[in-house]
């Protein structure tokens, strides 16, 4: 694979595979990652629509439009494919996951494995594992992201195999970071444990919203807190409104500075990779010009581009931070 067209169509078909964890057996797909790298992406093609037709998968637009696409490219028969019922959504996992047994420090053996292997095509983020349960089997797979730039072809295919030589089932799904996840993988992350990280986690701030909090009547703001004019107000706001939901929640609060209204204000949390901040911070600025903490205002206000989406590794770091134990002080005025 040389040419531009060829690298984005074997990525393409990489994470066409991908979207496949979950409804196609793990043999197959650890068979139809090893294809990939070899090159035989014809093989991957004509075992796709095997897996789609044997096994009647219904398949969303998407899919259906790339393998046909595929199938064309490569001489692969698609006449039962079009047989396939369509979805408007993939489709939630059947297996249930869950957060390996913690009478461990650290990695293990098989941890290291996948590390060492990673290690030497280069390009892994970050590696969780997670428990997969289903009807007839417990499995532990492993979940990793990867530099855009970093050939996860060839980063999967030497994962697997040193999980065979091993003696070890090539249960591994990596994916670029910037993927759009299926919801299997979601659920799978959800409930991984990170095991290894290329660098160490970034030093997170947990911005405050109030001056302080009394045992009697809640959280509160000082008489004398600063308020920000109306240019750097507009400039803050529209850089923290810009920052990615991690923790969302239907919960209000009421509003300290007019105790009358009923429950105005949001608490849903938000984050750039470098801050995280609860919206009440985005309503007492909007509404009362009231100044976040100095730094997250000097923060937002010298940030040159508005907030990017956070990679999965990143919003894990944040998770990790937001619940972390409690500080002495109280947490209103964090939220």
């Amino acid at each position: 694979m040389t040419d531009a067209t060829s690298v984005v169509e074997r990525k393409d078909l990489y994470e066409l595979v991908l979207c496949f964890a979950g409804r196609v057996p793990d043999d197959g797909l650890a068979i139809m990652r090893t294809c990939l790298a070899d090159g035989e992406e014809d093989q991957v093609v004509a075992l796709l629509v095997t897996a789609v037709t044997t096994r009647g998968l219904a398949l969303v637009q998407h899919e259906m439009e790339l393998i046909q696409t595929l199938a064309a490219q490569h001489g692969v028969r698609t006449a039962e494919l079009e047989k396939a019922a369509l979805l408007a959504e993939l489709p939630l996992p059947v297996a249930e996951f869950s957060t390996p047994p913690s009478d461990q420090d650290g990695m293990d053996q098989q941890d290291a494995i996948v590390v060492e292997a990673a290690s030497r095509v280069g390009g892994l983020l970050g590696l969780w594992r997670v428990v997969r349960r289903s009807e007839d089997s417990e499995v532990r797979l492993y979940l990793g992201e990867v530099e855009p730039s970093s050939d996860v072809v060839e980063l999967a295919a030497e994962a697997q195999h040193s999980l065979v030589e091993s003696g070890v089932e090539p249960r591994i799904e990596l994916f670029t970071e910037g993927t759009e996840l299926t919801p299997y993988h979601e659920a799978a992350l959800e409930k991984a444990e990170l095991v290894w990280t290329a660098v160490p986690p970034p030093r997170l701030r947990l911005a405050r919203t109030f001056d302080g909090a009394d045992p009697a009547r809640g959280p509160y703001f000082k008489p004398d807190h600063p308020r920000l004019p109306d240019a750097d107000a507009a400039r803050a706001l529209s850089f923290l409104r810009a920052g990615e939901t991690v923790l969302s929640s239907e919960a209000r609060m009421d509003d300290v500075m007019e105790p009358g209204q009923a429950a105005p204000v949001p608490v849903s949390f938000r984050s750039d990779g470098t801050w995280i901040w609860s919206d009440s911070v985005i309503y007492y600025l909007e509404r009362y010009q009231l100044s976040p903490e100095p730094d997250l205002v000097d923060h937002a206000l010298t940030s040159t581009t508005p907030p990017s989406v956070l990679s999965h590794l990143t919003y894990h770091h944040v998770l990790a931070e937001l619940f972390a134990p409690a500080p002495q002080e109280s947490m209103w005025q964090a939220s």
